[in-house]
């Protein structure tokens, strides 16, 4: 709707605009406004129907790109407090903080972004790859250090198994509800998910790209808290680390707001549970390959050289004597025969040399 205060401000600034500038102007006002306010733009102004449409196409585009240069740059503002604050790094395997939504919509608030909420920050979070699970507002200061100092463990980790040409995965539980979580008979039957997605993984991709390890090192950050959940879940890495005989290392990632800076692959392996007072539901374990694996360098028996007779005859190849049609003779008698003469005295001592190559070569043979 194009009412009387918004006649009195185009009439005011479009003469102090280009052309270019007048289209975009009206085309952002017909945007807003809707696209029935173009004919009356046009009426009052004077400029084309045509043009003022054009501005608006054009003058969403502006936006768009205008909008997303503030994301990126409201992105980069998130990962500089995260780095910047004494509980959290951004340069490492695993990307973390312990501030809440709340303590970084303050501090983007700060920096003059504007955000309005914490969900709003929150959502950002997630579409930027982080899970959230910040800790309890009520939480000590020196949980808080306890768990900091357990992400640089889990980092430390991901280096050593780097270095070692060792696996480090991240085992995680999607579509997990109340319903299994909560309920006292289901723990043992939640550790055997869990198990299985990592047995599962070791078979069909863990032992072909790390053929030669003898430990794997998983984390996750399912709660194991519960000691029934617990127990369960070691005794299955047990029997893993016996069936494959190879050490299984398990470390649990505290509360936080952390991201891995990269995986190489992923595989999940889906789960159905059928109760009769639950209704059917299905559970995802997805592990998660965090390392690069080492290349390994094929062993390649060295070839055998043939004895060195072998090689000469190798390299020797054989003369070709080229067969030619005798020529006609068309000279006098006399001087034909002379010619002939001639002929078979140099075809002796050709052959003569022949001969005594030939002597020389079975003479060496016999020594």
């Amino acid at each position: 709707m194009v009412d009387a205060a918004l006649i009195r401000f185009i009439k005011t600034m479009l003469p102090q605009l280009n052309k270019k500038q007048q289209r975009l102007f009206l085309g952002g006002i017909a945007n807003i406004s809707g696209p029935e306010s173009m004919g009356t733009l046009a009426h009052l102004t004077g400029i084309p129907l045509e043009t003022i449409a054009k501005g608006a196409e054009e003058s969403k585009k502006v936006a768009a790109a205008s909008a997303e240069a503030v994301d990126t740059d409201l992105r980069a503002a998130v990962l500089g407090i995260i780095d910047n604050v004494a509980l959290g790094k951004t340069t490492d395997y695993l990307l973390w903080t312990q501030l809440n939504t709340h303590d970084l919509t303050d501090r983007l608030q700060l920096l003059g972004y504007n955000v309005s909420s914490d969900l709003e920050v929150e959502e950002l979070l997630l579409d930027m790859g982080f899970l959230v699970r910040p800790p309890q507002a009520d939480t000590d200061f020196s949980t808080l250090q306890s768990d900091a100092q357990q992400f640089e463990i889990i980092n430390q980790k991901c280096r050593e198994a780097q270095e070692q040409g060792l696996p480090f995965v991240y085992v995680e539980a999607k579509h997990l509800g109340k319903f299994s979580w909560e309920l006292e008979h289901l723990k043992e039957t939640n550790a055997f998910f869990i198990v299985e997605g990592i047995r599962n993984w070791w078979q069909n991709v863990g032992k072909k790209l790390f053929p030669k390890a003898n430990t794997l090192i998983s984390v996750t950050d399912i709660d194991l808290d519960n000691e029934s959940l617990k127990n369960a879940f070691q005794r299955g890495m047990s029997e893993i680390s016996d069936a494959f005989n190879m050490s299984m290392t398990f470390s649990y990632i505290p509360a936080g707001i952390y991201k891995w800076q990269h995986l190489e692959s992923s595989m999940t392996t889906s789960i159905f549970v059928d109760l009769p007072e639950l209704p059917l539901k299905s559970l995802l374990v997805t592990v998660s390959l965090v390392n690069a694996p080492q290349e390994q360098a094929e062993e390649q028996e060295p070839t055998e050289l043939p004895e060195l007779p072998e090689i000469l005859e190798l390299l020797e190849e054989p003369e070709v004597q080229e067969e030619t049609a005798p020529q006609e003779l068309t000279e006098p008698p006399a001087k034909a025969k002379a010619t002939r003469r001639t002929r078979s005295k140099k075809s002796e001592t050709t052959t003569g040399k022949g001969k005594t190559g030939s002597s020389n070569t079975r003479s060496r043979r016999k020594v």
